[in-house]
């Protein structure tokens, strides 16, 4: 691990021994040194999260930090998410665009930057792979190869 080791601390419940704060790519990591021995790292913002909620946090926790500054380790700046609501936030989900499949008439959602990119090129959208071909195979009996996107088909956009 990169960095230079400062001065070792007592840890706080929920651990036992001592830790000391290493910088590792412009973010602090604790390196507890445990009475058994034993030494683990995590993120400082993690330990103080365990500290503060007076236990260690689960493997599908993890911890946000409010302003995005990773280096900014304040209590008040940091949040404990699952996995799943940390993905929410930094990923938002993107809109979608309901259409309906020129092959089968079934109804089906793309996402719009999907959509909008496949609409510029003129392609013609389908449900799946298999209305695609299917089609593909039928305009070889004469029916056009590209059949022209009717834009009458987009039915919403949701977010």
């Amino acid at each position: 691990m990169k960095g230079v080791a400062s001065e070792r601390f007592k840890c706080e419940f929920p651990f036992t021994g001592e830790y000391t704060i290493v910088k590792h790519y412009e973010r602090r990591r604790a390196v507890i040194y445990s009475v058994r021995k034993v030494i683990t790292t995590m993120y400082y913002s993690r330990y103080l999260m365990c500290v503060a909620y007076q236990r260690v946090l689960d493997s599908n926790e993890c911890v946000h930090h409010i302003d995005e500054d990773k280096t900014n380790d304040d209590i008040n700046n940091l949040q404990v998410l699952s996995i799943g609501e940390h993905t929410n936030i930094h990923h938002p989900k993107l809109p979608e665009v309901n259409l309906t499949c020129p092959n089968c008439s079934k109804l089906f959602s793309i996402a719009a930057p999907s959509y909008l990119r496949r609409t510029k090129l003129g392609y013609t959208i389908y449900c799946s792979k298999n209305c695609s071909i299917e089609m593909r195979n039928t305009s070889s009996k004469g029916i056009p190869k590209r059949i022209p996107l009717m834009l009458g088909t987009r039915v919403s956009i949701k977010n």
